[in-house]
């Protein structure tokens, strides 16, 4: 089994939710994150093995959610959003090995995740963000990945646009 499955039962009962019994089962000879994409994108193809861990990662924040403040909901989007990815980075962050670092600016956040462990976990930060935004912001949101370790890049960087999608 995964250690990192082993080790954190929330990443257990996400990919329980997404895969199956039957296909999560199969998983036992997988090391990491990165073992998990490649098992992935072997078995569903390219695109579509990015797009099931994408909803890993959005079922795995449902096994995260945090306790949100009452004051939270009178706050903008904005801060709420803001709030969010502090959040996101003191909860998920050591959970996946990940140091997140977010920024403002006129057009919107920018992400970035540096790994402390070699693999790269991008596909599955995208569906944490998105539902991130989604929970704390109460709109859907495009999050673009712009650079990924799997790719050779030095951190996994994302935009995510000020305007939710309509």
């Amino acid at each position: 089994m995964i250690p990192l499955l082993r080790e954190r039962p929330q990443w257990r009962e996400a990919l329980l939710e997404v895969l199956g019994s039957n296909e999560a089962i199969q998983l036992a000879a997988v090391n990491d994150c990165a073992g998990l994409l490649d098992w992935l994108q072997a078995r569903y193809g390219e695109r579509a093995g990015q797009g099931v861990a994408v909803r890993v990662g959005r079922a795995l924040f449902s096994r995260l959610k945090p306790p949100a403040p009452l004051q939270l909901g009178l706050l903008p989007y904005g801060e709420r959003l803001g709030w969010g990815l502090t959040w996101l980075a003191e909860h998920a962050g050591p959970l996946l090995a990940t140091h997140l670092r977010w920024r403002r600016d006129d057009t919107g956040w920018q992400v970035e995740l540096e790994g402390r462990r070699p693999e790269a976990a991008c596909a599955f930060w995208q569906g944490l963000l998105l539902e991130t935004c989604y929970w704390f912001g109460g709109h859907l949101y495009a999050v673009e990945m712009r650079s990924c370790r799997r790719d050779g890049d030095a951190a996994c960087t994302f935009y995510i646009p000020l305007q939710p999608l309509r």
